[in-house]
């Protein structure tokens, strides 16, 4: 099984799963999420703060892509690095969402110079399309489906655009929009930072319903096969959605803001918080299964696999977790911060993580007994 770990329920390829963080943090981080969640809980209007960003990373199961500052870059498995785009760095462009990979070969991603692009990973990250009609940065995902790309940006808007980039409809909401959306029955659920889940349907394009979930909203949503959406807010809250009653079916209390989408797997949603406690939480009644503490927040989501789940901290620390009572069989520790979502690829029993702030690595490879296989640290161009 190839567990292919990333911040989209994208496009056709097969995507898995979501992230968190920390009471106690030092330093640059704290201090953002602080004023972010100061703002967006109030849900002020004005202008957004610069977050601080970390790389986001993504796979087809033969490459990873990783954005990083001002280039997005390809590396094989074996850790070589196969293009990047630009070829020549930009400082006009500034990428830090997690690359979304279509099914033919195409890399979508968004920047925080308002721009989405369109990159073809078959032709050394060759630029397809450039969208630039957005007002303002965008900071998550876009949802990539056959026909249509579905982005959300800080100015207040859904851009929704053909696959060859044309712009085809927009939706307006009262804040920004940092959490790629969800479809489910031809309805697309998107979070905003107004705190509400905006549904709308696709036929009308027109808001269909809204509920208000008490925080902001900075992550995507997942969804079951019944149509239970599951998120979390800076409310502290983790919350299940009955889409079809239109009404929160339950509500799971956290110690800390939750930054990231759970994961659902064998019937429970693993996630962490702000604190740095990792959950499983029953997905059906919303009752607490266990709890394990990082020790320093985590803001990713975890990434699972056939025999649990692999997370990273703020602190530098990997842990492995056990589905059965959340019981830490290995960890180990980078130099550097993780953030990001680590992708797995069972089949190569490898784990990747894309590391912010080291000087020795943006990339590192463990097998998944905890060995280290390679590092990655591109070269100034």
């Amino acid at each position: 099984m190839t567990t292919f770990q990333t911040h989209l329920p994208i496009s056709p390829i097969p995507a898995s799963r979501p992230r968190r963080l920390g009471e106690s943090t030092t330093g640059i981080l704290l201090l953002t999420l602080t004023l972010l969640a100061g703002i967006f809980l109030s849900a002020c209007s004005g202008s957004d703060l610069n977050p601080s960003s970390w790389p986001g990373l993504t796979s087809d199961g033969e490459a990873f892509y990783v954005a990083a500052s001002s280039s997005v870059i390809a590396v094989d498995t074996k850790k070589n690095e196969l293009w990047r785009y630009p070829a020549k760095a930009d400082r006009a462009k500034t990428f830090y969402a997690e690359p979304v990979v279509t099914e033919d070969g195409q890399i979508i991603i968004g920047d925080y110079a308002q721009n989405m692009y369109a990159i073809d990973a078959a032709a050394n990250g060759a630029e397809l399309w450039v969208f630039d009609q957005a007002k303002n940065r965008f900071i998550g995902s876009p949802l990539v489906t056959e026909d249509a790309i579905y982005a959300p940006c800080t100015d207040n808007t859904l851009y929704v655009l053909n696959r060859k980039g044309d712009l085809e409809w927009t939706f307006k909401t009262k804040h920004s929009l940092w959490a790629r959306p969800v479809i489910h029955n031809n309805i697309l659920y998107l979070p905003g930072m107004d705190h509400h889940l905006y549904a709308i349907d696709l036929e009308t394009r027109a808001e269909k319903w809204k509920l208000d979930l008490g925080g902001a909203l900075v992550s995507p949503f997942i969804k079951d096969e019944n149509g239970i959406l599951y998120g979390g807010t800076l409310a502290n809250k983790v919350v299940a959605v009955d889409s079809q009653k239109r009404e929160i079916k339950w509500q799971f209390a956290t110690k800390g803001n939750v930054w990231a989408s759970p994961v659902l797997e064998k019937g429970a949603l693993y996630f962490g918080d702000s604190s740095g406690t990792i959950y499983a939480v029953d997905a059906v009644t919303g009752k607490q299964k266990w709890t394990v503490e990082a020790g320093s927040p985590v803001i990713a989501s975890v990434a699972v696999y056939s025999e649990g789940m692999i997370v990273g901290s703020e602190d530098g620390k990997i842990h492995q977790i056990t589905f059965d009572g959340g019981k830490k069989t290995w960890a180990r520790v980078v130099e550097g911060k993780l953030y990001t979502t680590p992708v797995i690829l069972e089949d190569l029993n490898m784990v990747v993580f894309a590391v912010t702030n080291s000087k020795t690595e943006l990339l590192i490879a463990f097998d998944l007994s905890g060995n280290e296989i390679w590092t990655y640290l591109p070269e100034k161009k």
